[in-house]
């Protein structure tokens, strides 16, 4: 299946999803996106790949299962990649088209309007999916309850690593080099 299937194959399951609870889902997503909540699109990807990590959030969600975030969203990850599972509007945009009556989901496409109005959202197949995956396992109501803490310690560990300058490190050493040191003179 080509790549163009699997986004359109993927936009229905999420056209879905949304549409299913309009007045919960939609309004959720429009508020975090357009940035009308106190929930940053930065504070979320930060507590997803950061505070849920170092401090092993683990809850359970409305179906009584124990969900771990960070193993979650790493899962995520690994079964769709950044391209379609991203907090931000990255890569090519979508113009989704929102009924302001019934908050429904009418349509999407690709080319930007000449207008953009209050009824369009602009955002991506992977903002969409995740988001989807966040209000499904309750991860922006979390946040939202846990905001001041998640920030704090966004603020904490961000002014730790700026501060600290770390000596530079070998990530992986160079393919091919040798990796045996070998310590000796050499006399000619």
């Amino acid at each position: 299946m080509n790549v163009k299937g699997k986004r359109e194959l993927l936009m229905k399951s999420l056209l879905g999803f949304y549409n299913s609870n309009p007045k919960q889902n939609v309004k959720v997503l429009r508020t975090i996106v357009e940035q009308k909540s106190i929930i940053s699109l930065r504070l979320l990807e930060w507590f997803v790949t950061n505070f849920s990590k170092q401090n092993n959030v683990i809850y359970k969600t409305q179906a009584a299962s124990i969900f771990n975030v960070y193993i979650d969203y790493k899962n995520q990850l690994r079964a769709y990649s950044k391209k379609m599972f991203d907090p931000f509007c990255r890569r090519q945009r979508l113009f989704v088209t929102i009924d302001p009556e019934s908050n429904r989901i009418v349509g999407y496409t690709d080319m930007e309007p000449e207008v953009i109005t209050t009824e369009i959202l602009v955002t991506t197949t992977g903002q969409l999916n995740f988001f989807r995956w966040a209000i499904e396992n309750n991860v922006a109501s979390y946040v939202l309850k846990n905001q001041e803490c998640i920030e704090s310690d966004m603020a904490e560990r961000y002014v730790k690593t700026s501060v600290v300058k770390r000596k530079r490190e070998i990530i992986s050493p160079a393919s091919g080099m040798n990796r045996n040191y070998v310590v000796g003179k050499i006399e000619w």
